[in-house]
């Protein structure tokens, strides 16, 4: 029995929310400032808590998961990793695309 890829999928999602938060407070407001903002958005917004909470909760399942990747997973969290890395690209862009 599989034992699937959620909490994989839970902590690419977590990273995510994190990364694309980080670069476009930075890229607005500067290291310090940006980084005050990302603390501020985790204790403000419930939404954006419960992702990084959800991303770190069950990670120790994580080798597990990867221990027993099937092809349609694994294409499912590398369309993931290049959704988080395209997100990442476009918050940090200086100019709207």
């Amino acid at each position: 029995m599989s034992v699937g890829i959620k909490e994989t999928q839970e902590l690419i999602a977590g990273i995510s929310a994190l990364a694309v938060s980080l670069v476009s407070a930075v890229k607005k407001a500067g290291v310090v400032a940006g980084g005050l903002q990302v603390v501020e958005l985790f204790l403000n917004d419930e939404d954006f808590k419960a992702k990084l909470i959800a991303a770190v909760e069950n990670v120790q399942a994580i080798p597990a998961e990867a221990a027993e990747l099937d092809f349609a997973e694994t294409l499912e969290l590398a369309k993931q990793g290049i959704a988080l890395v395209k997100a990442v690209v476009a918050a940090s862009q200086v100019l709207p695309a």
